[in-house]
């Protein structure tokens, strides 16, 4: 038996791919492992008889020896991040990805899987934002073909995708794409005024289902993480702008600088600018450039 945290994954071949529906998706039975991570379009990937949708966020992970299929809806090409690699071997030069149909798959090509518990974990589809971890390892994992050490580096980065996948409590069963389409929305654009009826028209749920389900896959309400994802913009604003902390609260809405010093303090244990002043600090930066006296003295500190 293996563990996950054991493993060197070794990358066949890692690209950016777009599914038009070309002869070449059909029925194919894959050697390897593969991660296709879907970053535009419509349609479905059949894995073994089981129908997976695939649209923006999806993260599709079949294993080898796995009959599967590749369908874009019309005019609804898939555009993907694909990712071949072994997991108990080192691939040899020029060894096939996929054996097609009607052709039957060839032993002698098929890599080596062993017994390993959280490979188990990861399920056949799962969905992520596209600011998330894996989502930006897959991103920089296809770049690094002509990069120094780039087969270590892509390595590196394939294998946080895999304890991702196997260690999130979220991608233990497939999420409902309206809730994580609005999550990903609020994400992008926290500062923007809540609208339950607008969300509730955009999904198609009444406002007790929104609610209900928002909960489920958050472990929040709406309002609760549009909060969270707010003050996260806002740390990300005092540690990579120039702004006042007052100019930030103003920017993401807050009614007041105290009410949103009180929210920060709750959420970061520090005040907006002891926030600030610490972690520019800890990267030798300093402090006099991002806060100036006068600020310090009119900002609230809640110890």
């Amino acid at each position: 038996m293996s563990s996950l945290l054991e493993l060197t994954p070794h990358v066949r071949s890692a690209h950016r791919w777009v599914y038009d529906g070309g002869i070449h998706e059909h029925t194919r039975t894959g050697y390897a492992f593969a991660i296709h991570y879907f970053t535009a379009g419509m349609g479905s990937v059949h894995i073994e008889g089981t129908e997976h949708k695939a649209e923006k966020g999806s993260m599709i992970f079949v294993r080898p020896g796995q009959v599967h299929s590749f369908h874009p809806l019309p005019k609804q090409p898939l555009e993907a991040y694909n990712v071949y690699f072994d997991l108990w071997s080192v691939p040899r030069p020029h060894q096939p990805r996929f054996a097609f149909a009607p052709d039957e798959s060839d032993p002698k090509y098929m890599t080596p899987v062993e017994e390993c518990p959280e490979l188990d974990h990861i399920p056949a589809c799962t969905v992520m934002g596209a600011s998330s971890l894996p989502a930006d390892c897959l991103h920089q994992l296809c770049q690094m073909e002509y990069i120094v050490y780039g087969e270590e580096i892509a390595s590196s980065l394939l294998r946080a995708v895999l304890l991702h996948a196997a260690g999130s409590p979220f991608n233990r069963k497939v999420r409902d794409y309206r809730i994580t389409r609005l999550m990903q929305q609020i994400e992008l654009y926290p500062d923007a005024e809540f609208q339950v009826e607008l969300w509730c028209k955009q999904t198609g749920l009444q406002k007790s289902q929104l609610y209900k389900l928002f909960r489920e896959e958050a472990g929040m309400s709406p309002m609760a993480y549009q909060s969270k994802m707010r003050l996260k913009k806002a740390a990300l604003l005092l540690l990579e702008s120039t702004q006042t902390v007052t100019a930030i609260a103003e920017l993401l809405g807050y009614s007041s600088i105290h009410h949103f010093s009180k929210q920060f303090s709750f959420e970061y244990g520090k005040s907006p600018t002891e926030y600030r002043q610490m972690n520019r600090m800890d990267t030798g930066q300093g402090e006099s450039k991002f806060t100036s006296k006068s600020e310090q003295d009119t900002v609230p500190r809640l110890e």
